[in-house]
Order: structure tokens, then C-alpha cells, then sequence
């Protein structure tokens, strides 16, 4: 494991160390955290809930938001040998394919910004087998590039058509481009921020619709939390409630950021390879990615990663 020195924040890189940092997509970050890193050995829920915040959030979020939160902390803080790796097998579930994550030699590279959207595989699709999934995205990739400029609902028209089902798509957004609120916001202001929205979280549970709320506040998504509620009334409050939740996740992030001076999603290199990212071809350029990427860095200097195939 390796952890940086306290100066190598993303405004205080040395020549040295910048050039074992690489930049990477603030979706791919979130991915990052969201499972790829995972906290070393065994590490007590009571713990991240302390470490993450000044008070315990248990009763707002759940404990994949918490983890979650937990290593970006670790991941700002540059306390990497507290992480593990655990390598994901791309999961054949999308429409239309997708490579693995890059990183990027410099911030102004144009696909740190740009916005991706894909769809997941309809369940009809996936409940036919692995060789259909594979016709079916054959079919779209195709069929998408036949219909380039037209409407949406005539894509999923034809490819319904074709494979005899009714298709309701699922997006699945990775925004990168645009500046949130919250960034603007000082170190005072984000605390202050942050402690609203955690008042203003407890006293709807607390209130009377409190039950509602402590029956799904800890579902894993929105959409799940609203299937097991039907009353309009009652999924609005639940929609609140969520909303309150997302908020306090960035309000929290970005205090992280600020309060350890990291102005852009960096990360070490060495960490990013290990957790299977490849080099941005159009940043690094070809000869480069190929020369420096392509062999295993034996030589580097740092000791290994622990890792673990997912």
C-alpha cells in the first residue's frame, strides 16, 4: 500500500508526483467509490458513520451510502493503503457497449466533460439468455447508426418491433460536464448547508409522516423506495426525502474536497491501473499510451495493491 504526503494535494503537486497522477471523470470517481474501492479489512459501520460526519447519519443514510461516502473521504485525504481493490467484469447489461473508464494526463481534455448516456438490456431481453442480449445489442448498435438524427421512439420502435417486445428504455446518465452549487459554496457555508439538511431530514421523521419515511429511508434507490409506496401523497414525502439525501451526499463531498484543497478529480496512476482503468488514447496520445500503459510497471517503486476479482 502507499498513501501520499500531506503537500501532494491537487494545488500543491509536485513535478515529481504529477506526473503519477492522472485525471479522471467525475462519473468515474463516483464509480470508484461506489464499489471499485473498498475499505480495508474490517472497518465497523459505527465507525464510517463517526468518520464521515460529526454526528451519526444512520438514521438518513444507508450503509452503501455511508461506505461510500467513507472512501472518497479516505480517497481525498490520499489514504490509499486504507483501500482495497476489487476488479469488476463488465456486466453485459447495457445497450449499447461501452469500454472500461480512462484517466487523463491533463484537465483539459475533452472527454472529462462530456456527458454519456446509455440504456439498460430490457428484462424481457435478459430473461432470454446471454446469445440474445448479445443479438439484441448487435441489433441497436446497428440500428442506431441507420437512424442517426431521427427520434428516439423510432429507434425503440423498430428494435420493439423486431424482438416482439414492448420497451419502456432505461437511461442511465453519466454527467460530467456543468459546475453544481455547491461549488461555489465556502467551508462555512457548506456546514451550515449540511446541517439544515440533516435537521430538516430528522424532523420529517420525527413528523407525521415520520413512519412512511423510517419504512424505505434506507432502500437502495428512489424507484425502490416508491414501489412499495402508492399514495401519492405519501410518494411525494418519499421523493422529498430522497431529494434531501442526494443533497446531503454532494453537500458532504464537496466539504471533503474543500476542506482538503482538491480542485479536480485526481488520483494516483498507479491506483487507477491497478483498478483496471485504461490511459485516454486522445490525451496521452497513441505512442505514448502504448509505451508507457502497455507493461506492467515492475519497476515503479510502490509496493503492490491488494486487489480482488469481482
Amino acid at each position: 500500500m502507499f498513501e501520499l504526503a500531506p503537500t501532494c494535494r491537487v494545488n500543491q503537486i509536485t513535478e515529481k508526483a504529477a506526473k503519477d497522477m492522472a485525471y479522471v471523470t467525475k462519473s468515474t470517481y463516483t464509480k470508484l467509490s461506489g464499489g471499485w474501492l473498498q475499505p480495508e479489512g474490517r472497518v465497523s459501520i459505527d465507525w464510517i458513520f463517526d468518520f464521515i460526519y460529526e454526528e451519526s447519519l444512520a438514521s438518513i443514510l444507508n450503509q452503501p451510502e455511508a461506505e461510500r461516502l467513507y472512501v472518497q473521504k479516505l480517497m481525498l485525504e490520499g489514504k490509499y493503503q486504507s483501500l482495497r481493490i476489487k476488479k469488476q467484469t463488465f456486466s453485459p447489461k447495457y445497450v449499447f457497449s461501452v469500454g472500461m473508464p480512462k484517466f487523463h494526463k491533463t484537465n483539459e481534455c475533452h472527454y472529462l466533460t462530456v456527458d454519456f448516456t446509455n440504456y439498460l438490456v430490457p428484462p424481457q431481453i435478459s430473461a432470454r439468455g446471454a446469445q440474445e442480449v448479445r443479438k439484441f445489442q448487435a441489433f441497436c448498435e446497428q440500428t442506431k447508426k441507420e437512424l442517426k438524427g431521427r427520434p428516439d421512439d423510432v429507434f425503440w420502435a423498430r428494435v420493439g418491433a423486431k424482438f416482439h417486445i414492448q420497451i419502456n428504455p432505461q437511461s442511465v446518465c453519466y454527467e460530467n460536464s456543468g459546475v453544481q452549487g455547491v461549488s461555489a459554496m465556502t467551508i462555512a457555508e457548506l456546514q451550515q448547508q449540511i446541517r439544515k439538511t440533516v435537521d430538516v431530514s430528522l424532523d420529517m421523521q420525527n413528523g407525521d409522516d415520520g413512519a412512511v419515511i423510517k419504512r424505505v429511508r434506507h432502500a437502495p434507490h428512489i424507484q425502490k423506495a416508491l414501489a412499495c409506496t402508492a399514495d401519492p401523497k405519501r410518494r411525494a414525502i418519499v421523493e422529498q426525502f430522497f431529494t434531501l439525501k442526494r443533497q446531503l451526499i454532494n453537500l458532504l463531498f464537496e466539504l471533503y474536497r474543500k476542506q482538503m484543497r482538491v480542485v479536480n478529480h485526481v488520483l494516483p496512476i498507479h491506483l487507477l491501473q491497478a483498478s483496471g482503468l485504461e490511459p485516454c488514447r486522445k490525451c496521452w496520445g497513441e505512442r505514448e499510451a502504448i509505451q508507457r500503459f502497455s507493461l506492467k510497471n515492475a519497476d515503479d517503486g510502490l509496493p503492490p495493491i491488494k486487489a480482488e476479482i469481482a
